[in-house]
């Protein structure tokens, strides 16, 4: 059912209007799961996102020429160079409204437009973004414990979302 979703979606929502995704998109670059880093005082769980986003952030300033600002301050919203976001959204003008719509899911599940274009673009694979976007709370449940019926049916939800997005976008290039 997810796939038929995406085509759904794609066909008869972004097609005619791509950009309405796109501004839907777009804001999500200033509250980037990727652009946002846990305090100093927490080195594990910095390390860690250091260790998987800052690679992603950089394949973007490689790929698109968009340099993307960083965080330790989650309730302040990003204030990226314009021309960043300017160049990012160039880039979701060339896709088609296929690559859009895998786009679109992926961005809302990891609440990251970086880990959408990355699973989009082929530089991360479903697992891979589902493991980035979940870092801080695979943290708090290291620490605190997993709640059954919660955690781990949201983890299989997410995976299953981003496998299908990825899917959706293999099938679509056949």
């Amino acid at each position: 059912m997810p796939l038929m979703s995406l085509a759904s979606t794609a066909i008869d929502q972004i097609a005619p209007h791509p950009e309405g995704t796109i501004a839907t998109l777009m804001p999500y670059l200033k509250t980037d799961t990727a652009c946002f880093r846990a305090p100093d005082d927490e080195r594990v769980l910095r390390q860690r996102q250091d260790d998987a986003l800052t690679p992603l952030l950089d394949w973007v300033m490689d790929k698109y020429g968009a340099e993307l600002s960083i965080s330790d301050n989650i309730v302040q919203r990003r204030a990226h160079d314009p021309a960043a976001e300017d160049l990012i959204r160039q880039a979701l003008l060339e896709m088609d409204e296929f690559q859009l719509a895998s786009l679109q899911c992926a961005t809302a599940n990891c609440k990251s437009l970086v880990l959408g274009l990355a699973l989009v673009e082929q530089r991360v694979g479903p697992s891979e973004a589902h493991n980035a976007c979940r870092l801080e709370e695979d943290f708090q449940m290291e620490q605190w414990g997993l709640v059954e019926g919660g955690h781990d049916v949201d983890q299989a939800a997410s995976l299953a979302s981003l496998a299908s997005a990825s899917t959706f976008l293999r099938l679509h290039s056949l």
